[in-house]
């Protein structure tokens, strides 16, 4: 419904197509390689996916990512 009046109030007559995007959020730990490449899976399993990343740091500062895990997570990406 609300789409639908999005259209009508901005006069937009057209439906625009629209394609899948994963996000993957990393810690900077091992895991993320495997996390990354499962996305990619997904994405193209899909009509054009895409794969996005974010590192998501802890608070509490108990754990620190490796930066180089984190340089190959970005490559990888």
């Amino acid at each position: 419904e609300y789409l639908q009046r999005y259209r009508s109030e901005h006069q937009v007559s057209r439906i625009w197509g629209s394609r899948e995007r994963i996000v993957v959020g990393l810690t900077g730990g091992p895991e993320g390689r495997t996390l990354i490449r499962r996305a990619v899976r997904l994405a193209e399993k899909g009509a054009g996916g895409e794969v996005m990343a974010v590192y998501v740091a802890r608070s509490d500062g108990l754990t620190s990512a490796s930066p180089k895990e984190l340089a190959l997570q970005r490559t990888l990406v």
